[in-house]
């Protein structure tokens, strides 16, 4: 079962004090990561 955040939560999230957090909710965000995933990410998957 696929549980999605709902807008409240993710608005919660983007204005978490930690100003590391934002671009980590973004980029999931707008990637379409599961939330597991992020821990497998390696800057060798990325094409920058």
């Amino acid at each position: 079962m696929i549980e999605l955040l709902h807008l409240e939560e993710l608005q919660k999230l983007v204005e978490y004090p930690d100003r590391r957090i934002k671009p980590i909710v973004y980029s999931m965000i707008s990637g379409g990561f599961r939330l597991g995933a992020w821990d497998y990410l390696r800057w060798k998957h990325l094409n920058l």
